[in-house]
């Protein structure tokens, strides 16, 4: 194979390769992990709308944004991941923003 050749077939394999990172991928879920194969990231379709979930180290739920019917909202929980620590919408009658202290007590809400 001369120089020609092989340079001829290397552009078309890579062209090819261009090809096959373009392509759309379809699913209703995804998660994304770090180095050591822990997820750190989610990202969602469902009945309810869409939402990206962000997970620290251990796994914990940290912060989600969604899309639901009521309107775009954002969620940022403790260290823990299970109690939600701030809960902002965006819904229709307007923006809704609600804070809770380390026991669950609410801290302050408006409206």
């Amino acid at each position: 194979m001369t120089m020609e050749q092989r340079l001829v077939r290397l552009e078309r394999e890579l062209a090819d390769l261009r090809m096959a990172l373009a392509r759309r991928v379809e699913t209703r879920a995804l998660s994304i992990v770090d180095e050591t194969g822990k997820p750190r990231a989610e990202l969602a379709v469902g009945s309810e709308g869409t939402a990206l979930v962000l997970l620290d180290d251990k796994g914990n739920r940290c912060a989600a944004l969604g899309v639901t019917r009521r309107g775009p909202t954002l969620f940022l929980t403790d260290k823990s991941g299970t109690a939600v620590r701030v809960w902002l919408t965006v819904a229709e009658e307007g923006p809704i923003l609600r804070l809770w202290d380390e026991k669950g007590n609410p801290l302050w809400s408006a409206p």
